[in-house]
């Protein structure tokens, strides 16, 4: 079985996936993805805590969908300030406010 997303659908995910999100700052994303959700919901809202939420009215069964819209930032820095960074350079990855463990294994290490 295949399937192919609309155009559309494929523009949305590019534009979601380019705009940033670290957690803790996710207004930019949250706000495009209710944009999005009010072309198609028959409701659309966001509360003090970022939680943004889209209703569908009528039919059976009731489905909730939920995740999570912030990403993973990575923080690049050289221990040494002032230097900039070169290929061949030594720098270091830290997470920025992420509240559980990450493994950074596997991530791509190519700057240039």
């Amino acid at each position: 079985m295949s399937f192919t997303l609309p155009n559309q659908s494929v523009d949305f995910l590019k534009q979601l996936l380019s705009t940033p999100g670290p957690s803790g700052d996710e207004v930019a994303v949250a706000r495009l993805w209710r944009g999005y959700a009010g072309a198609f919901a028959d409701r659309v809202w966001g509360d003090v805590r970022g939680n943004s939420y889209a209703v569908l009215e009528g039919g059976a069964p009731r489905v909730l969908l939920a995740g999570h819209i912030d990403e993973i930032g990575i923080a690049v820095y050289r221990r040494k300030i002032g230097l900039r960074l070169q290929a061949d350079a030594e720098v270091y990855l830290s997470d920025i406010d992420c509240h559980e463990e990450v493994s950074l294994s596997g991530i791509s290490r190519s700057l240039f």
